[in-house]
């Protein structure tokens, strides 16, 4: 049966054509490409091979594996890919593809300035919020901790000039809709100095495609292919093999339910996914659930449990790199991506279960999303447990088709609740928290929902025609007003508006219609896992890395802890880590 994957929500449609419209998103049936039906990659799916043996064996085939791959060959060294699912890219093809490295080359080339003072001042505030301390060794971090973050400084900027030297791909600074170098995640920190063009992607013949990480992964491919690789999918790694001393000098792999070994003559580098698709592992380590996101369900933490079994430590096991998720896009579809990444109109608001704002919602997903998890010591509730995204007709026709808006009309989109007046909205969420029951328990709206909800929209439209959010300052900073805010999707519009103050507000139109999405608190993927050095060496204590053994990606902890310093910055440690394993492996870092 052929799979074809909405590019605009991800929803998996079986069938031999794409549907006409997506029932999740609405979009037309030219946004739905083609899954696992590439001659090339099919052929990939030959387990009779001979050779179960290379100087290093690859497990993954997302950024942080194609980038040791790529680095292999390019040292001559030999190299067997295994990638478990039957299609390459893991969730870096499900991404916007950019990468966040500080102090590059395109910096430079502009002129921006980026010292190693300033970026490890941004990188360990932002990090280690309660441990930063400019005046202390370390910035007041362990020696771990700042070797990490100074290792990355030190080692990103030269890998992505290495894959242009080797012509993998040439790196581009991202640009905002206004022409100007993207500003990081959290700019508006006194540390940040406001320093440009860190989030950076890699330049292909069309710059506007759309599709950053599926762009990454087939630059990769294309690099690879072109040196004869050796990529084999439907292989699931399973184990790890050791020699007396415990080093390890292989993998064992399930193909077609059989047992194969594969042998590593310098050493095994596991780039895959982390564990977001594994419930035992989530509700083990996560003490808040993560519903739905954008992870590919191969993301079922292998690492954790091989890596354990040989006495790595674990790090970071309880963070995730997180995002707002459309609930009912992801019970309808839990393979495919729910994510909620940026809220682009200006006419919406989001509320709890008592109508109420609650942050700031222009601010960046990964930390948005952690209010879902603010507790109440008096009522003994999580008040913020779901969310409901509120937007007006304005917000919906300006950006139809940016997630969370719908490309088609939303009385046809299962997820969206659609009310023609507030009573109305308050009622059709009450009916849809019924329906839900079986998924979401006791979860219901408070009874003073509806009038708060009209006082809340009466506070914000306010707030809105002076331009001052006196609640969550939204329309303050740059990231709001030129990451998170953009000009409408339809020509000939007039945005801002005349009457507009602040163009990351505008008034919900009093009288509605309004429109609702239950949001829930979910993930990219985790960033827990076996903690490596900064050769991306998987390690069993600080100072005793396994031999042979490396690690890069989401399947290990995280440097950056439960940091989103920008566009980019789960890609662009990925990418450094499998490009600095291979160098260690091959002798040529040390």
């Amino acid at each position: 049966m052929r799979k074809w994957e909405c590019t605009v929500c991800g929803y998996i449609h079986e069938g031999e054509f794409p549907p006409d419209i997506c029932p999740v998103c609405g979009a037309s049936k030219d946004k739905f490409i083609l899954l696992e039906n590439d001659d090339k990659e099919s052929s990939r799916k030959t387990f009779t091979k001979e050779n179960k043996q290379a100087d290093i064996i690859v497990v993954g085939s997302g950024a942080a594996a194609l980038s040791a791959a790529t680095t292999a060959i390019a040292n001559n060294l030999s190299v067997i890919i295994l990638e478990k699912a039957n299609t390459l890219g893991g969730t870096t093809k499900r991404s916007g593809g950019r990468y966040w490295i500080p102090n590059n080359y395109c910096q430079k080339n502009s002129n921006i300035s980026d010292s190693k003072e300033d970026a490890l001042s941004y990188m360990a505030r932002y990090s280690f919020p309660t441990k930063f301390n400019k005046d202390l060794p370390y910035l007041g971090l362990s020696e771990y901790q700042y070797e990490m973050l100074e290792n990355y400084y030190d080692e990103s900027g030269p890998m992505i000039e290495y894959f242009k030297k080797i012509g993998v791909f040439e790196t581009v600074i991202d640009y905002d809709w206004q022409g100007n170098p993207h500003v990081d995640y959290m700019e508006n920190l006194p540390e940040n100095k406001g320093i440009l063009g860190r989030s950076v992607y890699a330049k292909t013949d069309n710059l506007n495609s759309g599709e950053g990480g599926k762009d990454l992964i087939t630059l990769f491919l294309k690099w690879l292919e072109n040196h004869n690789a050796d990529i084999r999918i439907g292989h699931r790694v399973i184990d790890v093999i050791n020699d007396n001393k415990g080093n390890v000098r292989g993998v064992i792999a399930e193909v077609n339910g059989k047992k194969e070994e594969f042998i590593a003559n310098k050493g095994v580098i596991f780039g895959t996914g982390g564990f977001s698709h594994n419930k035992d592992l989530l509700q083990r380590f996560h003490a808040h659930p993560l519903i739905g996101g954008c992870a590919v369900p191969t993301n079922t933490g292998d690492f954790v449990n091989i890596s354990q079994k040989i006495g790595a430590q674990l790090g970071n096991m309880t963070n995730a790199y997180r995002v707002q998720s459309m609930l009912e896009v992801y019970l309808a579809n839990p393979e495919g991506s729910s994510s909620t990444f940026y809220f682009v109109g200006d006419s919406f608001l989001e509320v709890n279960k008592y109508g109420k704002r609650v942050v700031n919602e222009k601010r960046n997903y990964n930390d948005r999303t952690q209010i879902h998890y603010v507790w109440d010591p008096v009522k003994g509730e999580y008040p913020n447990e779901y969310l409901f995204f509120i937007f007006d007709n304005r917000a919906l026709n300006y950006w139809m088709g940016f997630p969370p808006y719908p490309a088609g009309d939303p009385k046809t989109m299962n997820h969206i609740i659609v009310g023609e007046n507030i009573e109305d909205l308050t009622s059709q969420i009450k009916n849809r928290l019924n329906n839900l029951k079986d998924k979401i328990g006791n979860f219901s709206l408070e009874e003073d929902f509806s009038k708060n909800l009209k006082d809340t929209i009466k506070r914000f439209n306010d707030f809105a025609k002076n331009g001052k959010d006196l609640d969550f300052h939204r329309g303050e900073t740059n990231y709001e007003l030129n990451y998170a805010t953009m000009r409408p999707f339809i020509p000939n519009v007039k945005w801002p508006s005349e009457d507009q103050v602040n163009r990351a507000m505008y008034p919900l139109d009093e009288n509605g219609p309004y429109y609702a999405i239950i949001l829930a608190p979910g993930s990219l993927d985790t960033n827990g896992g076996p903690m490596i050095n900064k050769y991306g060496q998987i390690l069993r204590d600080y100072d005793n890395p396994i031999k042979g053994l490396y690690g890069a990606g989401n399947c290990v902890a995280s440097s950056g802890i439960n940091a989103y310093w920008g566009a980019g910055a789960t890609i662009g440690p990925a990418m450094t880590y499998g490009h600095l394993a291979i160098l260690h492996a091959a002798g040529l870092k040390k």
